[in-house]
């Protein structure tokens, strides 16, 4: 370990920075170069030894060795200058980079020339001098020329070559001195000129200006989006770095050096990447992985997409290249992402930002974009152009923001320039507390924040609650008062003094702090620029809920005085996990007027905080101003309007990616006439008679289909895809994937929900036009399922005809997608291509394809060019849409006390805030937010400023690393502040890490001290240091797409000691996995199944700062030849990484790299000395005094098996036998252990339990032969149960009455219905049949009735229903007539029809009836609303019409731009006389052709006629109908009922007053009504008959829900022959009574009594109607019961 430990001081400056920019370094490809390969080199052209030398790093690593022999120095010298004449400038502008940043120069360079200069003024010279002094110069020449920058390490090695030729030529050496002085004085003329200059350059386009060096244009006039010339660039970008230290000259100089390198930030990437790009195309490296752009090919622009915020594209992309991509966690193509489309090498350029991104969208190709560009530039562009799209990772709308802002800012506008500009370092008080004295209420920090609340009495002075009730629901606190009090109202003493004085201030245990918190919080308070560092566990959140508590509390001493606005405290925080806590802690003091913007959070606590919560609250109560809530829902619903008629061509577009279009679809138009004929007429025969669709025939998927033409479907999809549906693919972990954390914090809140879902109501009240597709995908899934489901082995994919095709079912999967990938591919014929086609049969499969991808793209850009007008439309809607949210958010944050925002959101409601300008702002991570977007949230109304946050930790995070570096973009705010030696309170005592682990934190924060309460932590159990470095030398693995690492052992061995620390018995929320790179993060992610490890939390460093846990898991990741350790060796994320566990740290690493390439992490190992090592020893806690396990990889875990050791656990369980587990540290006490050894407990009978130990025995199970007491039956029973409870299961012995044996088993009650068949009964109706034992021989017979009825259907009840045809079963025929309203009668056939029960279709323009078909309507008495401006109508909308018809032509213009074919004052018909000419002039009248013909479009059915015919058809058919014919007119093509046209409306209300006459007489007047019913009711009461009551109750339940008199009727004479049969069944009692005084038993009476029940319960059926056929047989059968009484 000391052997390591003493190397490797070296550390810092040029090798640290280069190791944190390791991803953007070539491709590692081994040593140096050989001294044969040069000599290879040198006898080939320049280009190629260019290309040779770039194909992997040995030429850095070569140039970078500094032992270098004097010839391999002169060959690698002449090599370097043989490369100076490739014609390539960009490819020798990557070589001269490479010797540029080498040490090349600086040490091999100047060694070689001392030690030239000693040899050759020595006795012996060299020979290879003069041309190496020669090469040298113009290698030299070239690096001044092409990189200006170079300056600074040519000068030293320039100067001693300098010297070197004056001395050769003072001792007249045999020199080519003319040749080498002419190079020399051109070298010296280049840098003369960049002495002039005054630029220093960095690579080959960035320049750095002195500060006094004035800025070629104004920065306010420069574009925020980059142009073309931006991209390719002539001249280099004028830049000047973010000073460290010292002050700027004014406010311009500050904004213009801020503007142009957050400008350049996001623009450099895009431009490199391209460059690079566009070189390795010209070398036909085309494939070449890029690392400042993500490159797409083979990308279309679709079609529109309709969001709040405008219209978007939905853009397809080639996906071939990422098939192997997780695009869960790629960074690639996510929310506000910045893209450039070009189709010419981006000579010209289209901007987009990225503005929905799904995963199963993104997967498949297809991606939504808003285009930055001229509208019109995008309508030019047909699908079937093809784009190459540039990605850069940059977020583009927090630059947008923040770029706009940073020019509108005046010289007098931006707030303590003083402290920002000039770093003035004495800090005032801020501006509310100068003057006179300001007393300060600290009461409230004398008392615990969890126990403080807010009374709901008292009203706001900002905003007066409608109630005062106290049963408010609590949502109403959101606009309660936003005073806090405490609910001690008792308070024994208040803390009142001037906040000026600090003497004055009580001890710090008074406020519960410690000194370091409470000097920064009377900074804080009393100064008007504070800044808090806060190392780690320090509490700076609690210090600043403390000071944001004491602002609140004595809010009546900063607000403005003029008593007109609200002045809210405003927080500002980089990450959402950071806010919601901040919040969450305000909320615990002050729980109303808080105001958190920006949706994107997971705490539910802050659900009622959120802007869209509160606005909707707002909006119920009323309290949103009227005129924006006006404006906001007619917005809305223009934009829906106008979307709908988008969306509605669009649908047409979405349909032709779900499956094959018909050809008649797409159209001989978009086809071509000859091709259509080519295609509908093929001269093969067998085809020539096909009645099908022939595009799917001519595609190959038809019914000659085979499946392996086409593309290829990967197998390793398919095998994944039916792992994944039958459900093999294990669940693992959640891990924090970064690209879901970076959309949370691009994607501000989730206010478009309302658009989404009214969107889906709208598609859904909308009846979608389909397109006729000759092979839909959706429903090919759908009866591949049903096909699955039924277990068949073939499919038919036709139609019901047969027509369709048979696949095997093993190919189904296949073929489908097959189909799927021919859709999504954007290889398509084009135009010439398709021109020089003459047959489309002869084309090969792959051709076809491509030909009717053409096809579909015509026709799409067909569909396109009609919506055109409506996207300007749309998009000023979404404008006004836009503009009036930000109203209504205004309102909403002028109502708040606190407004708390991400930066981001801070930088997109930049307006808002200097609307409202809040006067005292609060930044926390101050230290990790870029400067210019602190700068931009301060408005001119801010007189106080906090900056809370840590320098030593993360920085701000720009995208271009030389930009961080070089020109100090990484330095925040904050700690330029801090370096600017203003006041800033660092503090000083942390809560959170032992000890032992808070000690790393010595070389960082020297100041730092421990709390009493981490010094007694508990150890960590079965580990023998709470803190230990496990070293190691396994290399890493790198991560081409997401530019990350990963370590395989380092992963597999995390995952073994968190599963050994959770067998310690710790809680899984007690661990966390950190690693340094997000590469390792899915590694890990793959070795941690979600049943053991459900709750581990696994993330990336970044992502867990500010946050804590008990036992921390580091993995560093970094290993590997080259000794690059990136930023783990970075101090701010050793800080990180080493301060976040409070109890266990236990990080793996190659320490050994890390010691000599890190000064830190070499005093850091130096002092955990005796806690590093390559094992970590574990220890039994059951057994601590075994041999301990030094546990240097997996394997060695396992003999912990359970987390103890390899001994037997001996415990000895409740149960007597011994735990069976390995010795295991967890569950202890066993009280979660289950004996799985067998039961040894016995019955009393002696049978063993047949159970696991853990179980219940129970009642003995086992099975034996015992004898029934009651029946002498033998049966198998359980040992516990006696015979004689047991229910004998034996067939029962005994014989029915009838002489048949009973089939119940023996336990049961026997046979009462006995079921044995006996055939040939005769029945008493005659016919014979076989019947059940049971049923009587009366039995009702089953055959079928005969008889024909009255109505002339045929009886469909049975001889017994029909009480042998005396009784017929009514009618169930449906009938089928035309009722007086023109629907079917739906009843069953009567004699006569009774009224429709249908709802009521009759409708005006004002209303529709609500009513039942059959009832009568209620007349409209709205005005008549027929009117144009020849004509109008004076009667009611219910009466006919006095005024003529119009036959004057409309005077309006359809959308397509023509003329209306319609008349004045009628409802315009949609179509168009030229747009849709052969469905205008489709013949019926045969007047529809000619030119000046107008139409009248029937607004029931949209059916179109020619007026003059129409006209005659109305008045011809009125007149030839007979007076006694009433009916509605209708449609000559549908026949739909005419109910609404105001050309008609005159015929139209005489039908309908004709038809409510009729029904007026079908139903009866109300009082014939009533009458009725109460004749009923009377005969009710007299009403005598056997079980009467249920009788009465049917007939009750009848009359209360009959309402015409023709129902009433038919249940008048249902009571009448009741009656009759009462009065026979009264003469049948008496005769009764008769032969019971003379002891006869009557059967007739018993036989008349039964057949007057049965009649009576026939009779009082409820029913619509009792027809007339009913009633006579039911008459006649009461007639038959006479005659047989008599």
């Amino acid at each position: 370990m000391a052997h390591w430990l003493g190397h490797g001081q070296r550390h810092g400056g040029r090798g640290h920075r280069r190791g944190g920019a390791q991803n953007r370094q070539p491709r590692e490809g081994g040593g140096q170069l050989s001294t044969q390969r040069l000599q290879d080199m040198l006898a080939k052209p320049p280009g190629d030894i260019v290309l040779n030398l770039l194909q992997d790093n040995r030429l850095s690593v070569t140039l970078n060795s500094n032992h270098q022999s004097s010839e391999r120095f002169t060959l690698l010298l002449t090599t370097i200058r043989k490369c100076c004449d490739c014609h390539s400038k960009q490819l020798l502008l990557q070589i001269l980079n490479i010797v540029k940043k080498s040490t090349f120069l600086s040490i091999c360079v100047a060694r070689h020339l001392a030690e030239m200069s000693a040899t050759m003024f020595g006795q012996s010279g060299r020979e290879n001098e003069e041309e190496n002094i020669m090469n040298l110069l113009v290698l030299f020449q070239e690096l001044l020329v092409c990189i200006p920058s170079s300056y600074v390490e040519v000068m030293a090695p320039l100067a001693a070559i300098r010297s070197t030729i004056e001395r050769l030529e003072r001792l007249d050496f045999n020199v080519n001195y003319k040749e080498l002085k002419d190079i020399q004085s051109r070298v010296d003329m280049i840098c003369e000129a960049i002495l002039q200059r005054g630029q220093r350059s960095k690579d080959m386009e960035i320049l750095e200006e002195e500060d006094g060096a004035r800025p070629p244009d104004d920065f306010r006039q420069i574009p925020i989006f980059p142009t073309a010339q931006d991209l390719h660039l002539d001249n280099d970008v004028f830049l000047r770095s973010n000073k460290k230290e010292g002050g700027y000259k004014d406010v311009e100089h500050y904004l213009d050096v801020q503007f142009r390198l957050l400008r350049e930030d996001f623009i450099c990437p895009l431009r490199e990447g391209i460059a690079k790009y566009i070189q390795s195309l010209d070398v036909g490296q085309q494939n070449k992985h890029l690392q400042d752009v993500r490159i797409y090919n083979d990308v279309h622009i679709m079609n529109p997409v309709c969001t709040p915020n405008g219209l978007s594209f939905r853009l397809r992309f080639d996906i071939s290249k990422f098939q192997r991509l997780r695009w869960q966690s790629s960074k690639r193509l996510i929310f506000g992402s910045l893209v450039c489309l070009s189709k010419d090498n981006f000579r010209t350029l289209l901007f987009a930002t990225i503005s929905q991104r799904k995963i199963e969208d993104v997967s498949r190709g297809l991606i939504e974009v808003r285009f930055e560009t001229n509208r019109e530039e995008i309508r030019s562009i047909s699908p079937t152009d093809s784009f190459v799209m540039a990605e850069t990772s940059a977020y583009f709308e927090a630059y947008r923001h923040v770029l706009q802002r940073m020019k509108e800012i005046t010289n007098e506008e931006l707030p303590f320039q003083k402290y920002i500009v000039s770093t003035e370092k004495i800090v005032e008080a801020p501006r509310y507390l100068r003057g006179q004295q300001k007393v300060y209420d600290m009461t409230p920090l004398t008392h615990d924040i969890n126990k403080l609340y807010i009374p709901r009495k008292k009203a706001s002075r900002f905003y007066n609650p409608v109630s005062s009730d106290e049963d408010t629901d609590e949502d109403d606190d959101l606009f309660r008062p936003f005073v806090v009090h405490h609910e001690d109202t008792t308070l024994e003493k208040e803390i009142k003094f001037d906040i000026l004085d600090i003497p004055s201030w009580p001890k710090p245990e008074v406020f519960q702090l410690d000194q370091s918190q409470l000097t920064a919080l009377q900074t804080a308070l009393t100064k008007e620029f504070a800044i808090i560092q806060g190392p780690p566990g320090t509490g700076k959140t609690y210090v600043g809920l403390k000071i944001v508590q004491v602002l609140l509390h004595n809010q009546n001493v900063w607000e403005t005085n003029d008593g007109e606005r609200n002045s809210p405290i405003l927080v500002v925080c980089y990450t959402n996990h950071a806010l919601d806590q901040f919040v969450e802690g305000i909320a615990k003091f002050h729980r109303s007027g808080i105001i958190r913007v920006g949706g994107r959070s997971s705490s539910e606590k802050m659900e009622k905080f959120l802007i869209k919560n509160v606005k909707a609250k707002m909006h119920e109560s009323r309290r949103m101003p009227s005129e924006v809530m006006r404006m906001l829902y007619q917005t809305k619903d223009t934009l829906r309007c106008t979307q709908s008629k988008i969306d509605e061509t669009v649908g047409y577009i979405k349909q032709t990616e779900k499956g094959i279009a018909h050809e008649d679809s797409i159209g001989e138009d978009i086809i071509g006439h000859q091709h259509y004929n080519s295609l509908k007429y093929p001269e093969d025969l067998h085809l020539q008679f096909y009645e099908g669709c022939m595009i799917v025939e001519w595609l190959g998927i038809g019914s000659s289909m085979f499946i392996d033409k086409g593309e290829p479907v990967a197998d390793e999809d398919e095998a994944v895809e039916n792992q994944v549906e039958e459900g093999i693919l294990q669940e693992f972990v959640d891990i924090d994937e970064e690209a879901d954390l970076i959309m949370q914090r691009r994607m501000l809140d989730q206010e478009d929900e309302w658009f989404l879902q009214e969107l889906g109501a709208a598609q859904r009240r909308q009846k979608p036009k389909q397109l006729h597709l000759a092979l839909d995908l959706d429903k090919l899934t759908l009866m591949e399922e049903n096909v699955e489901n039924e277990g068949k082995g073939q499919i038919n994919d036709g139609d019901d005809d047969g027509g369709g095709w048979q696949i095997p079912r093993q190919n189904k999967k296949k073929r489908k997608k097959n189909i799927e990938c021919n859709l999504v591919m954007n290889d398509m014929m084009t135009e010439e291509e398709v021109s020089r086609v003459k047959n489309v049969w002869a084309l090969e499969l792959k051709d076809r394809w491509r030909m009717y991808r053409y096809w579909i793209a015509k026709y799409c850009q067909s569909l396109l060019k009609l919506i055109h007008s409506y996207e300007d439309k749309y998009e000023e809607e979404a404008q006004r849409l836009k503009e009036v949210r930000e109203r209504e958010d205004l309102h909403a944050m002028k109502t708040a006390s606190v407004i708390a925002m991400t930066t981001t959101g801070a930088a997109k409601y930049r307006t808002m805030l200097h609307e409202i300008k809040p006067i005292i702002t609060i930044v926390e991570e101050a230290a990790e937010v870029l400067e210019s977007h602190i700068v931009t949230t301060l408005t001119s109304g801010c007189q106080h400023l906090i900056l809370i946050g840590d320098h030593k930790q993360l920085r701000p995070n720009p995208t271009v690393y030389r930009l961080a570096k070089n020109y100090n973009l990484e330095i925040s705010l904050f700690e330029r502040m801090f370096n600017n030696k203003l006041r800033c309170d660092c503090l000083e005592l942390q809560h959170r890490m032992r000890p032992e682990i808070a000690q790393l934190m010595d070389h960082i924060y020297p100041e730092l001290k421990n709390h009493e309460s981490v010094e007694n932590f508990e150890d960590i159990l079965g580990v023998s240091s709470n803190i230990f470095f496990i070293n190691h030398a396994y290399e890493e693995l790198h991560q081409d797409d997401n530019r990350s690492h990963s370590n395989h052992f380092e992963a597999t061995y995390t995952v073994a000691l968190c599963k050994y620390l959770l067998q310690q018995s710790y809680d899984p929320s007690q661990i966390t996995i950190v690693t340094a790179y997000t590469g390792q993060l899915f590694l890990i992610k793959k070795h941690l199944p979600r049943p053991f490890f459900d709750g581990i939390r696994v993330t990336a460093v970044d992502n867990f700062q500010g946050e804590e846990n008990d036992i921390l898991i580091l993995s560093l990741v970094r290993s590997n030849a080259e000794e690059k350790i990136g930023f783990v060796g970075i101090e701010n994320r050793i800080c990180v990484c080493l301060s976040r566990a409070k109890k266990g740290l236990y990080v793996l690493g190659n320490f050994s790299m890390f010691n000599k390439k890190s000064k830190l992490w070499h005093e850091i190992l130096l002092q955990m000395k005796a806690n590093v090592g390559p094992a970590l020893k574990l220890y039994c806690q059951n057994h601590p005094n075994t041999e301990h396990i030094k546990a240097s990889s997996v394997k060695d875990f396992e003999q912990a098996p359970e987390g103890g050791c390899m001994k037997p656990c001996e415990y000895r369980l409740p149960c007597g036998h011994v735990c069976a587990r390995a010795c295991h540290p967890y569950d202890k006490d066993h009280s979660d252990y289950k004996c799985m050894k067998p039961c040894p407990k016995k019955c009393k009978d002696g049978h063993v339990c047949p159970k696991f130990c853990y179980q219940e025995c129970g009642e003995c199970m086992t099975r034996l032969d015992k004898r029934m007491p009651l029946c002498n039956h033998m049966q198998s029973i359980p040992c516990h149960k006696a015979p004689i409870k047991h229910s004998c299961m034996a067939p029962c012995d005994k014989i029915l009455s009838c002489g048949h044996p009973c089939k119940e088993k023996c336990y049961s009650t026997c046979t009462k219905r006995c079921l044995e068949l006996i055939e040939n009964r005769e029945l008493p109706c005659g016919h014979v049949h076989t019947t059940n034992c049971y049923q009587p021989p009366d039995a009702s017979c089953p055959t079928p009735c005969p008889a024909i009825l009255e109505c002339d259907h045929p009886c469909d009840g049975t001889c017994g229903e029909c009480k042998e045809g005396r009784l017929h079963k009514p009618c169930s025929n449906p009938c089928g007539r035309t009722l007086i309203c023109g629907h079917l009668c739906e009843d069953t056939c009567f004699d006569t029809c009774l009224s429709c029960t249908r709802k009521c279709e009759n409708r005006c323009a004002h209303s529709s009836c609500q009513k039942k078909c059959g009832e009568p309507c209620i007349p409209c008495t709205e005005q008549c609303n027929w009117f144009c401006v020849h004509h109008y109508c004076k009667n009611l909308c219910h009466e006919p019409c006095n005024r003529p018809p119009c036959d004057e032509p409309c005077p309006y213009l359809l959308h397509c731009g023509h003329n209306c074919i319609g008349l004045c004052g009628e409802e315009c018909p949609k179509q168009c006389r030229i747009c849709n000419k052969d469905e205008v002039t489709q013949i019926l009248f045969g007047s529809e052709d000619e030119p000046d013909a107008r139409f009248i479009q029937l607004m029931d059915c949209f059916h179109i006629f020619e007026v003059k015919a129409l006209d005659t058809w109305m008045e011809s058919t009125s007149l030839d109908a007979g007076d006694n014919d009433i009916q509605m007119k209708c449609c000559p093509r549908c026949k739909t009922p005419i109910r609404i046209s105001k050309r008609y409306c005159r015929i139209i209300n005489s039908i309908l007053m004709d038809v409510e006459q009729v029904k007026l007489t079908v139903r009866g007047s109300k009082e014939e009504i009533q009458r009725i019913k109460d004749e009923i009711k009377y005969q009710l009461r007299d009403l005598r008959l056997i079980d009467q009551l249920h009788i009465k109750r049917v007939i009750e339940a009848d009359l209360a829900e009959k309402q015409t008199e023709l129902e009433l009727s038919s249940l008048k004479n249902q009571i009448n022959l009741l009656s009759k049969m009462f009065a026979l069944k009264s003469k049948v009692d008496r005769k009764r009574q008769v032969y019971t005084l003379l002891g006869i038993d009557d059967v007739v009476y018993r036989c008349l009594t039964k057949d007057l029940n049965q009649l009576a319960y026939w009779v009082s059926k409820s029913r619509r109607h009792l027809s007339l056929q009913e009633c006579n047989e039911c008459n006649t059968e009461i007639m038959r019961l006479e005659y047989i009484h008599k």
